[in-house]
């Protein structure tokens, strides 16, 4: 009787842990060239209701950089965010995004040299 009793509530657990959508993608760390200068992640929202997210670039060694705009709000639904910041010449940067429901929320980080002309980008999984 307690085996089954244990086995019901694994069972529910493991059925409700599909529904919850709670999570984070991030990019490769990506390096462009050494005319780099700045880095963009875009966060777009693809459902119908408002998202809140938190936007985090990342230096090679995990070290957020400082940016110079921000996702503080939710997004609204079928609208996008995105989040700057400069960067060294020399280094790796990823974008990480996390949210309460990440199901329908994509993204992409772009690095650009000092003329914002695209030098690479990687799309977040």
């Amino acid at each position: 009787m307690r085996i089954s009793t244990v086995l019901t509530a694994v069972a529910g657990v493991l059925a409700l842990a599909g529904v919850s959508h709670a999570g984070q993608i991030a990019s490769p760390a990506i390096y462009g060239s050494f005319a780099q200068a700045h880095a963009e992640c875009v966060v777009g929202n693809f459902s119908d209701n408002p998202v809140a997210v938190q936007v985090s670039i990342l230096d090679e060694s995990g070290n957020p950089v400082p940016s110079s705009t921000s996702c503080n709000a939710p997004i609204e639904a079928h609208f996008i965010c995105q989040v700057t910041a400069n960067i060294a010449n020399g280094v790796a940067y990823a974008c990480s995004v996390k949210s309460g429901s990440i199901a329908k929320v994509r993204a992409a980080l772009t690095l650009s040299d000092s003329g914002f002309f695209p030098v690479k980008s990687a799309a977040l999984r």
